[in-house]
């Protein structure tokens, strides 16, 4: 599935740059609260 930006910005309570930018700053805490988010919101975006 795809969703536009500004949802999941919306979702995960980040700006746009953020979003763009996470994957350079990540780290296993990052991965660990996007997964706890996505599980979260499985099926209701």
């Amino acid at each position: 599935m795809n969703y536009p930006v500004s949802m999941l910005c919306r979702v995960i309570q980040a700006s746009r740059s953020g979003f763009y930018g996470w994957p350079r700053r990540r780290d296993d805490t990052d991965a660990e609260r996007v997964q706890a988010i996505h599980n979260g919101h499985r099926g209701q975006i």
